[in-house]
């Protein structure tokens, strides 16, 4: 039960660590979108909020307060609650701009895919998974849908290419620290896939961003400046086409000398020209004291009792004040309802400099409808025309005009919200007609004046993606390149920690790796005989051991020296392999050292002849003068070696000193035909049997003693017995000669002396 608790309270603490990582970068992605929408609005918008703004900002502001909420669950152990509401966090804020701002579905559809299947399989409970796997393909789904549909009350949003240009960035940057946090503790693979990454991706990331950024700010004033032609264009051409009216009548009285014509002659002339052109309803033409002197009308037939003055209308008071063409505001008729403007030009009398008469035409202002009407747009933009008071006198559709349609228009081009309340590229070209000022404004839906715009952004993301992608592969497939041998590597050296040195690593490259794979075999197949050479040793080893063993325990059972000797010498060449051993044991007088026990045809040769050394000669006398052990492993090397002629292939010899404390007994020698073939370790063998052998000689020198006791004590009893069994002195003194010759084993005879009897007797 304690280890399932254990286990689960650990699987609660990845959870939390691994939810609290994600909350955080949800937070810092929500701060920097309000942080961006913040900018547009007050840096690149100079604190003009749309619509669009007024749902974007909102939005990247519920973003961050629900992260940091979530965040906030997450650190107070109310995991799995703060876990879904990143979810959250993730799904509605891009379904929701989606569903109101145009062209944020494919923003949206990335930010899901970038970010939701990290939150699916390192966030969320295991238990929720599959939910969270459906409500976030169900939202893709609902995303593409929504950009299928295209709904009507969409909004344009200006942030929206910055979106692109920072949340893609943003989105991606985020889920490599995600990334980064979990592959940094992987193996070395995922650490150099990791590595790869982040140094071709981040680049490309942020070179990308910067381009898509630049491009974007390049092609929208671009965008503005195509606007801004169509603008001048029809501005021009609405100007030029008002003037040629002007000059019109104009060149009417001065060049047909109007005033030097009879009133029925000045009738005709008017009259030709209102049949000649039809952008005029009326052509009035009145005296310098403001009197009607003809009224020609398309819609109104007035006799010479009905002219009327017209001083008091600025057609005249302000033409006679100004001595200029005067051009009257846009209005509208009340018959009709269509536009019109008065153009009054004066005709000066040379001699006086006073106004002679004037010329007032009634201009048809419909006609620059059809100018708007036939302006080439761009795409499927629009141009129409306001005036001083901001209200359409001139556009495509006449309803706008006839239902005095007032526009708000900025101070110069921008992209902001149109006539129809639309997201458009707005342009605006400003030019006067006398005391009139109109603008012409020409519009383009954003979509399409940032059509290019937005296809570079596009390919842009597209090649920085796939520019990913394939650094990505790129990098795993170096990463394999580099950790396969690694691998391999570190899998034989598994296999070796486990006991199989036969294992090699197969070498396939010249670099570093293939250095370390050669250095590990090498090392490898050196403690491959180092482990033999030790097993060997151990055997060697074990097997001395038991040698010893059994060394000592025949001796304990051995009371006769030369059979003692003889099995020491027996066991220790068969045992270990030695070329020969001998024993040797001071004589009786304790001056030499008498060989009593030797191996093979040397040692009975040694033996036979009663082989001795004295003390202090030879490796031998050496060892029983200093009572310590003499080792030579080549003798060839050693100074004062006596070579001995019956041991030609001697290579190496130690002597070991037979003693008990400072009692030296005798020489254990022993020789090898190899050179360097008795070691330390041999030294320390021989010399417990030396002590061993030590401990036996004593005992059986004791017991050879303690029998030549009893032996005399036996002897001494029995002729004590067969003395006192005698009869006379004479028998006494036969046996005690004779049974003390055969003791001695000597010929034995008993002299008595008679001594002379004293005469004081």
């Amino acid at each position: 039960m304690t280890n399932i608790e254990n286990h689960e309270t650990t699987e609660n603490s990845r959870q939390k660590r691994r939810a609290s990582w994600a909350a955080g970068i949800f937070t810092v992605l929500g701060l920097a979108f309000l942080g961006l929408s913040i900018y547009a609005v007050f840096v690149l918008q100079k604190g003009r909020f749309d619509l669009s703004d007024q749902i974007l900002m909102p939005i990247t502001g519920l973003m961050f307060l629900v992260s940091l909420g979530a965040y906030i669950l997450i650190r107070r152990d109310r995991i799995d609650l703060g876990a879904w509401l990143i979810f959250g966090a993730s799904l509605f804020p891009p379904l929701f701009a989606a569903l109101v701002l145009d062209n944020f579905g494919s923003i949206s559809i990335i930010f899901i895919i970038a970010l939701t299947p990290i939150l699916i399989f390192q966030v969320l409970p295991i238990s929720a998974r599959r939910l969270g796997g459906v409500v976030a393909g169900a939202t893709g789904v609902v995303i593409i849908l929504i950009e299928v549909w295209n709904p009507s009350f969409r909004l344009g949003a200006t942030i929206v290419p910055n979106f692109v240009a920072v949340v893609v960035p943003l989105a991606v940057l985020g889920l490599l620290g995600f990334s980064i946090r979990r592959a940094w503790r992987g193996n070395l693979r995922s650490r150099l896939i990791l590595s790869f990454l982040l140094v071709t991706i981040v680049p490309l990331v942020v070179v990308g961003a910067i381009i898509s950024l630049q491009t974007f700010n390049t092609l929208l004033p671009q965008a503005l400046e195509l606007q801004n032609q169509t603008a001048k264009l029809v501005a021009e051409q609405t100007r030029v086409f008002i003037q040629a009216r002007e000059n019109e009548l104009q060149a009417l009285t001065d060049i047909r000398g109007l005033a030097s014509l009879s009133l029925e002659e000045q009738s005709d002339v008017l009259a030709g020209l209102l049949s000649a052109q039809d952008v005029y309803d009326e052509i009035i033409l009145v005296d310098g004291e403001g009197q009607e002197q003809i009224f020609l009308s398309r819609l109104e037939i007035k006799t010479a009792e009905t002219l009327v003055s017209r001083i008091g209308q600025p057609e005249f008071d302000l033409l006679k004040e100004l001595g200029e063409t005067y051009f009257s505001p846009v209005q509208f008729d009340e018959v009709t309802g269509e536009p019109f403007m008065v153009i009054s030009v004066p005709a000066i009398d040379l001699r006086s400099g006073d106004i002679a008469y004037a010329l007032i035409a009634k201009f048809r202002f419909k006609t620059v409808w059809d100018l708007m009407a036939q302006a080439d747009g761009v795409g499927s933009g629009i141009v129409y025309m306001v005036d001083n008071a901001n209200q359409v006198v001139a556009h495509a559709n006449p309803s706008i005009v006839l239902q005095g349609t007032q526009v708000e228009l900025p101070l110069e081009s921008t992209f902001t919200s149109g006539i129809a309340g639309t997201e458009v590229a707005l342009a605006i070209e400003r030019f006067s007609l006398g005391q009139q000022t109109f603008t012409v404004v020409a519009e383009q839906p954003r979509a399409e004046a940032i059509a290019l715009a937005t296809n570079n952004l596009t390919i842009t993301v597209f090649v920085v993606v796939i520019a990913m992608v394939v650094a990505g592969l790129f990098g795993a497939f170096v990463a394999q390149i580099i950790t396969t041998p690694i691998i391999e590597l570190a899998t034989v050296a598994e296999s070796v920690s486990s006991g199989d040195f036969s294992r090699q690593v197969e070498i396939r490259s010249q670099d570093e790796t293939a250095t370390l794979a050669t250095a590990f075999n090498s090392m490898t197949t050196q403690l491959r005989t180092l482990i033999g050479s030790l097993e060997q040793r151990v055997a060697d080893r074990t097997r001395a051991l038991a040698t010893t063993s059994e060394v000592s325990r025949r001796l304990s059972t051995i009371l006769d020296q030369g059979q003692l000797v003889r099995e020491v010498v027996e066991q220790l060449t068969e045992a270990f392999g030695f070329y020969h051993a001998h024993i040797y044991l001071y004589d009786e007088t304790k001056q030499n050292l008498e060989m009593v026990g030797g191996t093979g045809e040397a040692g009975q040769a040694m033996l036979a002849r009663g082989h001795k050394i004295e003390p202090g000669r030879g490796l031998v006398g050496r060892a029983v003068a200093s009572n310590e052990v003499v080792l030579i492993p080549d003798v060839a090397q050693a100074d004062g070696w006596l070579p001995n002629p019956l041991l030609p292939e001697t290579k190496a010899e130690v002597a070991v000193p037979i003693a008990i404390g400072t009692d030296v007994l005798g020489v254990l020698d022993v020789q090898h035909n190899v050179t360097d073939g008795l070691t330390e370790t041999d030294a320390d063998l021989i010399q417990s049997i030396a002590n061993q052998v030590a401990i036996a000689v004593q005992n059986a020198q004791a017991y050879t003693r303690a029998q030549r006791q009893a032996v005399r004590e036996a002897q001494i009893a029995a002729i004590n017995q067969r003395i006192q069994s005698a009869g006379s002195i004479d028998d006494v003194l036969k046996i005690a000669v004779s049974e003390l010759g055969r003791t001695l084993g000597s010929q034995t005879s008993v002299e008595l002396k008679v001594k002379p009897q004293s005469n004081e007797s």
